[in-house]
């Protein structure tokens, strides 16, 4: 794409973003990024003498420049993304993002001396600064260095480390080239006419009402990925790689414990949703058996999966998406549905799919303590949209909440609970629909989707949980990870998961391509925290829905609390204050009891359908 005047004259698109609020033309961007290079003030303020300050209101001077230039890069990172993003095919775009890239790895290198030359102090001299009134700012960053430092290496082997950034992300980033600009994609017929099964075009034909064209539809959308086995093989291989150099290079004892200890979480929260999730298959068994029967399928395929239960004639325009979101939010309290209308309001958030652009959706708060955060969604009219609306502006909510309340310095809230924010959303925006339906059939829609939801984003983000887990563990033995081998392994955990050899849901050899189509394996150990999240989430929308009204507001004050601390403390402690603790398998077993308990509903209202007496 060329920029041109009659661009910048032209009407903006209401549903599009407004990228122009980051930089007002790409020579500002261009500026912006020559300006960022000179690391000389943020040198200056941090290598003293040779050596780190060892003052606090020195040190503060340099974490002061530190957290300016990560404001300036995040700004950068965010207008050259989001354009990627918005049309993979932009070659301005991608060379915009290749050269912040190697920006942030020069500052990174330039500044790889800083953390060992902090713990050069000493453990009681860094006890002493945490103490410290002029760094209460920073007093989480110096505590976790400290807790951590069997894991920072010397400035050399650091500067190795910084260096390496561009490389781990490669696997990444040719991921979204193949898969959105460079893939063959096959095109099916679909009553009567063609359809290009792109990654937007495949979420809408799998829920088709012929199950023939849904299972023409997997196994063409998926036997394209097959073609390309090996070289996504290779990408994931690559991927595993890097973390597992990262992870023994900083004297971690697996790449697991590496990435959930970086967040501050135990490896046992891990171990915990693979154990609660495993006892409680049985349930999701029992919901694939009402699907089958209320499908009037004589057998249930996994290419039935994403077909409404019920099926919904209702079309949601954005404009109506929006308002049931807001609506839908209420429980949250005046202030925030407000400051959400004036995000929705103001061009954050690039609304409908178009070829070359990114599939799925997602929100980049990468420059929202300086602008605000950006929403990127594939919005297709349908209730799934209206879902996937209300969780990305939960994200964008929580960004707007920490970063309004902290500092820059903890301003960015851990991955652990970023979910937790948008899964949130999604229970209100339940409760809401259900309250708002008129009839058996409005509820018995989106009770489906609710149990749908909960197949998603509990069982099947669970089971990439185990996938990346168990891949993880094999590339650390020795074992190789070839396409067909990630394949096999992956087919594996579907069957087992979905019940194959009890009759529950057959799964075709094609289906095990699907891990080829997930970019969170990229991600190095994130698709667990969607599980974890929505059972937190689960539990925090309970006490906020139900109960006396006192009761249900300082849940809701303590959820608000929750938002705003961004990364004032650990995930763990923060959640415990809100009232969840992750520590154990009780948050799965209160929402299989959740998703049982919608269950009988649904068999409760099939069964006065037919005359008879539901136990």
């Amino acid at each position: 794409m060329i920029w041109t005047a009659a661009m910048a004259l032209a009407a903006p698109d209401p549903e599009s973003w407004a990228l122009t609020d980051l930089f007002e033309s790409p020579s500002a961007f261009e500026a912006a990024l020559k300006a960022s290079e000179d690391t000389g003030p943020l040198l200056r303020a941090c290598k003293v003498g040779g050596g780190v300050p060892n003052t606090a209101e020195g040190l503060a001077a340099c974490f002061r420049a530190q957290d300016a230039t990560a404001k300036a890069i995040g700004r950068l990172s965010s207008w050259a993304d989001n354009h990627v993003a918005q049309n993979q095919r932009d070659d301005r775009a991608v060379s915009w993002k290749g050269a912040v890239g190697q920006l942030t790895t020069r500052i990174r290198d330039a500044m790889s001396f800083f953390e060992p030359g902090l713990l050069a102090l000493g453990d009681d001299r860094l006890k002493a600064l945490e103490q410290d009134p002029a760094l209460a700012t920073w007093r989480v960053r110096l505590r976790h260095l400290r807790e951590g430092r069997s894991h920072v290496l010397g400035a050399e082997a650091e500067r190795v480390l910084a260096l390496s950034g561009d490389l781990t992300a490669a696997p990444s980033n040719l991921y979204g080239l193949l898969t959105y600009a460079n893939l063959p994609y096959p095109t099916i017929q679909v009553d009567g006419a063609d359809v290009r099964l792109d990654p937007q075009a495949f979420t809408r034909v799998r829920e088709h009402a012929d199950p023939a064209v849904r299972k023409s539809a997997f196994e063409a959308f998926f036997g394209t990925f097959a073609s390309f086995q090996d070289s996504y093989g290779a990408l994931v291989g690559t991927a595993i790689t890097s973390h597992i150099f990262e992870s023994r290079a900083r004297n971690w004892p697996d790449s697991m414990t590496a990435a959930l200890g970086q967040n501050h979480v135990p490896a046992s929260a891990y171990e915990a949703l693979i154990a609660g999730t495993t006892q409680n298959l049985p349930t999701l068994h029992r919901y694939l058996r009402l699907r089958k029967t209320m499908m009037g399928l004589e057998t249930l395929g996994y290419w039935d999966l994403y077909a409404p239960l019920v099926e919904g004639h209702t079309e949601f325009p954005i404009a109506k998406g929006k308002a049931i979101a807001l609506a839908a939010a209420a429980p949250m309290g005046p202030a925030y549905v407000s400051a959400m209308r004036d995000g929705l309001d103001a061009r954050w958030m690039d609304t409908y799919p178009r070829e070359g652009k990114q599939g799925g959706a997602y929100m980049d708060p990468s420059s929202a303590t300086d602008v605000h955060p950006f929403v990127l969604m594939n919005y297709n009219n349908d209730w799934d949209g209206v879902s996937t609306l209300a969780h990305e502006w939960g994200h964008a909510m929580h960004t707007v909440l920490s970063t309004r309340a902290q500092p820059y310095a903890t301003s960015d809230y851990p991955i652990f609970l970023a979910e937790v924010a948008s899964t949130l959303q999604e229970h209100l925006l339940l409760d809401h629909a259900l309250k708002q339906a008129k009839t058996d059939d409005e509820r018995l829609f989106y009770l489906g989707h609710a149990l749908e939801t909960l197949r998603t984003t509990w069982f099947r983000q669970a089971m990439f949980a185990r996938f990346e887990a168990e891949i993880h563990a094999a590339a650390e033995s020795g074992e190789g990870l070839t396409g067909i081998e990630l394949t096999r392994r992956y087919l594996g955990i579907v069957r087992e998961t979905y019940g194959t050899a009890g009759g529950v849901c057959e799964v075709s050899d094609a289906m095990g391509l699907e891990w080829a189509t997930i970019p969170h394996f990229y991600y190095n150990y994130y698709v667990y925290q969607y599980a974890t999240s929505v059972a937190a989430s689960a539990q925090l929308a309970e006490a906020m829905l139900t109960g006396p009204k006192r009761s249900r507001e300082a849940a809701r004050d303590r959820v608000l609390t929750l938002l705003a601390a961004g990364s004032s403390d650990d995930p763990l402690p923060l959640l415990a204050a809100a009232g969840v603790d992750m520590t154990t398998t009780a948050p799965y077993d209160a929402l299989a009891r959740r998703m049982d308990a919608i269950i009988d509903e649904i068999e409760g209202i099939i069964a006065k359908r037919r005359g008879l007496t539901h136990p």
